[in-house]
């Protein structure tokens, strides 16, 4: 149901589809006091007032690659990694570029 509701919204928010291979990852979380924090510097919307909050952001260089956190009833709360491959990929890059420059 997540990967239907990221796709949807995807092609909602972005006015783009995600292609059908796209991989995801998908997960539960708990909702906390650092809840709030981890999606200040996202874009954040809402429906059913306040029943259903999601945020969201996709990286610029790589459209594929988007995070979005879902917020059900004020009770259930889940999140979708999209394009898993690319992004594991661009972390491994970081990773790799912040310890050479850390020599």
């Amino acid at each position: 149901m997540i990967e239907w509701i990221t796709r949807g919204l995807y092609w909602h928010v972005y006015k783009e589809r995600l292609p059908p291979d796209t991989q995801m990852h998908i997960g539960q979380l708990r909702i906390g006091e650092w809840l709030p924090e981890f999606v200040s510097d996202m874009n954040r919307s809402g429906v059913g007032g306040g029943q259903f909050l999601y945020a969201y952001n996709r990286m610029d260089d790589h459209p594929t690659v988007s995070l979005w956190v879902y917020v059900f009833h004020s009770r259930l709360a889940a999140m979708a990694i999209t394009n898993v491959p690319l992004s594991d990929k661009l972390i491994a890059e970081a990773q790799a570029l912040e310890g050479a420059i850390q020599l």
